[in-house]
């Protein structure tokens, strides 16, 4: 599943936050109907007979504003070692932050998300090219 948000997001000022992806965002088929884009959007649940390993991947961008911003991915809400990344963001350029690549092992019904931190609030861009992305692939 390769989700690509299409509508901006809004964040608070120090706070956590998932990323949602809503309507229009799967751009690769989700062959197993485990991203619902209505109900918890932020989301990809484990479906059916589907547990084992998977590979995550994902990104985020946000509007420019000088500050910090990091994110992280989650397994059912809590935050998976070794995932979070942070950089420092400059006024007026938008900040693209690659999340680390990792394989997980995953139970039918866990949820995996990628949370999103910004040190003031802003909003995600999105613009020909630049989305927030999140791919989950499971490979064993």
């Amino acid at each position: 599943c390769n989700l690509v948000q299409q509508a901006a997001q809004g964040f608070l000022a120090a706070t956590f936050a998932p990323v949602t992806f809503g309507a229009g965002s799967e751009s690769i088929t989700d062959n197993y109907n485990g991203h619902d884009t209505s109900t918890n959007p932020s989301r990809y649940t484990v479906p059916a007979g589907r547990a084992g390993v998977y590979d995550l991947g994902g990104g985020v961008s946000i509007d420019g504003g000088l500050g910090f911003l990091a994110a992280e991915f989650r397994v059912n809400g809590v935050t998976v070692p070794g995932t979070a990344v942070a950089m420092p963001t400059v006024a007026g350029v938008v900040a693209r932050l690659a999340l680390r690549n990792v394989m997980i092992n995953a139970n039918v019904g866990d949820y995996i998300e990628i949370w999103l931190f910004t040190d003031i609030a802003r909003n995600t861009v999105v613009t020909a090219g630049i989305h927030p992305s999140f791919s989950i692939r499971q490979v064993a």
